[in-house]
């Protein structure tokens, strides 16, 4: 069809894709299966005299006899995201990483397709897209989305790893403070119980001596955990938060504060 592509390097846009419905009209009647470009070219052609939805209708049958070219994928995945068609958009995005995974804009658009795998809780689709993510494109918005994921499949190393990496990027990141606030509180009030449990069932100067010593381990974990919960009640007074830092308060002694932050919580 050199005529339609001299038409199109010349400007004249519509002549193309006359040109180019024309060759699909004529293989559709002779029962051809178009296996070129023209599909792809057409809409390419569309576009360009402004006629998205005559587009999409070619675009999607350059999908379907898989010739679609990476800027019609691209075009796609823009055009069903900005339609709030989720599924499509998804669809798009997935076709274009099997299609074109090497392409630098394939790369660029993988951290929306997380994006996407994780609004719809498909956990293990977001594991598989997180290998195609690179570095340079996993900002702070990304790991909080891949702190999501891992938090969901319990992923507790990952989540303490990705929590850090929050934090460097961002020191007042609420994902990542709650995390490790929750995390160190868990292992505070776990070696507490489990020190106390411990004393209670042996109540020798031995076990007391190490009761001391677990005790202060805790004491050490509830600090730093009170420390995060601080800076987190600041930027997002949460009822929850307030719960957690008079919990700790009365492992403290602190009736005081206890009480102070317990009435918060209500």
């Amino acid at each position: 069809m050199l005529a339609a592509e001299s038409a199109t390097a010349a400007g004249d846009h519509n002549k193309a894709l006359e040109l180019w419905e024309k060759k699909i009209t004529e293989d559709e009647l002779a029962g051809r299966e178009t296996t070129t470009q023209a599909y792809d070219k057409a809409g390419h052609a569309a576009l360009a005299v402004g006629d998205t939805i005559k587009a999409e209708n070619h675009f999607k049958l350059a999908v379907y006899h898989k010739t679609a070219s990476l800027k019609t994928w691209l075009f796609l995945s823009d055009f069903y995201r900005k339609a709030d068609n989720l599924s499509l958009e998804v669809m798009t995005l997935e076709g274009l990483l099997k299609n074109y995974p090497e392409k630098p804009e394939t790369k660029n658009a993988m951290p929306l397709l997380f994006e996407l795998y994780t609004q719809t809780q498909q956990w293990d689709k977001a594991v598989e897209t997180w290998s195609h993510i690179r570095p340079e494109n996993q900002d702070e918005d990304v790991l909080n989305n891949w702190l999501i994921v891992n938090k969901a499949l319990k992923n507790n190393d990952v989540c303490n790893e990705t929590s850090s990496l929050l934090l460097t990027k961002n020191p007042n990141n609420t994902d990542a403070l709650d995390w490790k606030a929750i995390q160190l509180y868990d292992l505070g009030e776990k070696r507490y119980q489990q020190e106390m449990t411990a004393y209670e069932r042996n109540k020798t100067r031995k076990q007391y001596a190490t009761l001391l010593k677990g005790l202060e381990k805790s004491t050490n974990d509830f600090k730093e955990s009170l420390k995060l919960f601080e800076r987190l009640y600041k930027i997002k007074p949460d009822k929850a938060y307030a719960l957690y830092m008079g919990n700790i308060y009365a492992r403290f002694g602190d009736e005081k504060n206890a009480s102070k932050y317990h009435k918060l919580a209500n």
